[in-house]
């Protein structure tokens, strides 16, 4: 158990002796740059197993036996997301983890602790929580209700978010929210876990810093050693890379060795109690598939293990995964590293066929199949880069709205007075399997959507069509598939009446239209045959999260479901997706062309990073303005604009835009305009609202954003997919005027 150098409060009187020993030792409210090893102090266990949980492959989250064996020592559900407000929301594993699958994994010796963050929160969001004394406390104090309304175990501060405009000075006001935060649990009971997630490398420097760790408050820092980028066929999370070197932001922060040994021995440097470190590794591989998916793709046993990466390469696809010999030889490095233990992202990923576990713990795994051997279910198409195909659910004896061919319901999850989040889930009830599908209706008001994941989309007025995405058009008969989206609007936001699969009213049945626009998709290799399992469908609104944060101030909004005939509850989908190190660089100067800088270091990574979708409780705050230097931004004298490449999947990408007022006079509106170079097709943005026709693409400044005071800037994000080559755009433009022009 971890002493606390603030217990004054339910704690007995003999723990009050070892938490004012510890007091002497070192301040849980300082900070300094960096600590004594002799202030660290011993982590509570010996060696931890953790495991990440956030969505179930090829089955319930009931059937994974290695969650309720006492084989993860701590199982962390992903995520609660919080806004600029200090209020959470739950995703993923914090909703489909049930109390009863908690007491189950308890009962095995587990602690079941929950994650707040992920990549899809800005540093941004946190930064602004820390400045407001209101939004502070409320952050706080929904954490501490959570911890003590849902019988966790502990809370995990998954703060990333880390891009190229982040200042020592954010980071240090993001990890004094942290700490207080820490301090505050373990004042609440010290027995509660506290943890902490670490960027894999580029980005180490800004994330927590060896005070932090080192300090009572804060039991384990989870190191994730596993999203690297280096493309769908270079390793993910390399275990040595002599000879490569990475340079570290912010720049003066030294430099390390591009590998998983790298990292550590920064921070070994620096003085962390390693102790208190455990060391991440990937249940997926690089192509984007989860374990899962990828278990019969070869005869992984008889594939040679990679000497430095400790990973193994596909003999004819080139990606790199782990199969129960690496994830062993991983865990023998570790070990011989000195860590406290390990940590995987993510548990759903293995599916309930727990090879990988065992090798975690040092079982005897079973042997991986070859290909051809036929597996007994087919699992839901896995997320290729930003987004999650929803499981397939087994018809039951009550119907689901729609008439013979298809089902279809549309649901507000969240409604903001401006803005909302909708769900919409289609079943196809018809006795074929569909090669595709396309979603049409028309708003009735001026709603308006800005982004949309699980599907390709177009918006015409108030006519929407949605398609399938490449990795989700195929829905077996009785399956499902769903998609969810963003949007604003003003006025009232009532549902749409008259939604159509492939041009058909579900409410009346009938066989599809000739003239339905879908585009057949091939989907991901299948299995010899095709289960539907049914997944947990929590209802998705406001009220439930008012459930889940009880000290919450916003205003719980009814859900309101457009309900065709008798309607079933959605299964929620909506993933977080973790951010990844910039790599490729467009700076627009008045003498140089716009190149890609290859500095890799980090990965996408799927399940967190698989649908890039903003929270459903938006900020309306603006992205914080950088402090004009004396080192020019790139542009001429009316602005700046600067495009950088953050990921890139082999197929997809994703992107930030950093635009600078430098004139002399406040902006109250902005407009950027470029062309991409190839096929690039822009699938989600935020911060803005966009329009692409063919190549050339406008995006405008969101409601919140539109003034940028002189010598501002301000910012927005994109993904997006193409083919080919991903060369970055060489002309943009801030409300019409070329910023490279003089």
């Amino acid at each position: 158990m971890k002493p606390s150098s603030l217990i004054f409060s339910h704690i007995t009187k003999g723990l009050i002796v070892v938490a004012l020993m510890a007091a002497l030792i070192v301040s849980a409210s300082t900070l300094p740059g960096k600590a004594s090893v002799q202030a660290q102090g011993v982590p509570p266990e010996d060696w931890v197993r953790v495991g990440y949980i956030a969505y179930a492959y090829g089955g319930s989250w009931s059937q994974f036996t290695q969650l309720f064996d006492g084989t993860y020592t701590h199982i962390l559900s992903a995520f609660y997301l919080p806004d600029t407000a200090g209020n959470l929301s739950p995703v993923a594993a914090t909703d489909t983890f049930t109390p009863a699958l908690r007491q189950q994994a308890q009962a095995a010796g587990s602690k079941v602790m929950f994650s707040i963050g992920g990549s899809t929160i800005h540093y941004s969001v946190y930064v602004a929580i820390a400045d407001n004394p209101t939004a502070r406390q409320n952050f706080i104090n929904n954490t501490l209700n959570l911890l003590q309304s849902g019988g966790y175990d502990g809370v995990d501060f998954n703060f990333e978010g880390w891009d190229n405009t982040m200042t020592t000075t954010h980071r240090d006001k993001i990890l004094g929210l942290m700490s207080d935060a820490a301090v505050a649990v373990k004042n609440a009971n010290p027995a509660y876990v506290t943890s902490t997630a670490l960027a894999a490398l580029y980005y180490l420097p800004m994330s927590a810093n060896c005070a932090l760790i080192n300090s009572p408050q804060m039991d384990y820092a989870h190191y994730m050693g596993y999203a690297f980028y280096s493309g769908s066929s270079g390793p993910n999370g390399p275990w040595r890379q002599p000879g490569k070197t990475l340079n570290l932001y912010p720049p003066g922060s030294g430099s390390a060795e591009l590998s998983v040994y790298g990292a550590l021995t920064y921070l070994q440097s620096q003085g962390c109690n390693m102790r208190k470190i455990t060391g991440g590794m990937p249940y997926y591989a690089t192509n984007q598939q989860a374990w899962n998916n990828v278990r019969s793709a070869a005869n992984w046993p008889a594939i040679p293990l990679h000497p430095d990466y400790l990973e193994k390469q596909h003999p004819s696809q080139g990606y790199w995964a782990h199969d129960p010999e690496a994830i062993s030889a991983k865990v023998a490095a570790y070990r011989d590293f000195g860590v406290g233990g390990v940590m995987v992202w993510q548990v759903g990923h293995e599916g309930p066929t727990r090879d990988l576990s065992a090798a975690l713990v040092g079982g005897t795994p079973p042997p991986s199949p070859t290909p051809g051997t036929p597996t007994a279910t087919r699992t839901p198409t896995p997320t290729p880069g930003p987004a999650t195909a929803t499981p397939t659910r087994t018809p039951t004896n009550t119907p689901l709205p729609g008439g013979p061919y298809c089902g279809v319901e549309y649901q507000i999850t969240s409604d903001w007075g401006w803005g909302f989040g909708a769900n919409v889930v289609v079943t196809n009830r018809s006795a074929a399997d569909w090669d595709g599908w396309t979603v049409t209706w028309t708003f009735p008001g001026n709603q308006q959507i800005t982004s949309l994941w699980n599907g390709v989309y177009t918006q015409t007025g108030q006519s929407v069509e949605v398609r399938n995405a490449s990795w989700n058009g195929s829905v077996p008969a009785g399956g499902s598939v769903s998609f969810g989206f963003n949007a604003n609007y003003s006025g009232t936001n009532d549902v749409p009446t008259d939604l159509r699969v492939n041009g058909v009213d579900c409410s009346e049945g009938g066989t599809p239209v000739a003239t339905a626009t879908w585009t057949p998709q091939p989907t991901a290799a299948p299995t010899a045959t095709h289960t539907p399992t049914l997944t947990r469908t929590p209802t998705v609104t406001q009220a439930a999260v008012s459930t889940h944060t009880a000290t919450s101030t916003r205003t719980a909004t009814p859900t309101r479901t457009a309900t065709l005939t008798r309607t079933v509850t959605p299964t929620r989908t909506v993933t977080p997706t973790r951010t990844v190190t910039p790599t490729r660089t467009a700076t627009l100067t008045r003498t140089a062309t716009p190149t890609r800088t290859p500095t890799l270091t980090r990965t996408v990574t799927p399940t967190r990073t698989l649908t890039p979708t903003r929270t459903a409780t938006p900020t309306r705050t603006l992205t914080p303005t950088r402090t004009p230097t004396n080192t020019p931004v790139p542009g001429g004298p009316y602005c700046g604009v600067e495009y950088q490449i953050t990921s890139d999947w082999g197929w997809g990408f994703g992107a930030n835009v950093v635009v600078t007022n430098r004139s002399a006079a406040d902006w109250d509106g902005w407009t950027v305009t470029w062309t991409f170079p190839g096929n690039q097709q822009i699938t989600s943005l935020w911060n803005g609202v966009y329009t692409q026709t063919g190549q050339s693409v406008e995006v405008r400044n969101a409601s919140w954003n539109g003034s940028v005071p002189a010598g501002g800037s301000v910012s927005f994000g994109f993904n997006a997919n193409y083919s080919g080559t991903n060369d970055v755009p060489t002309d943009l433009r801030v409300n019409g005027v070329d910023c490279n022009a003089p």
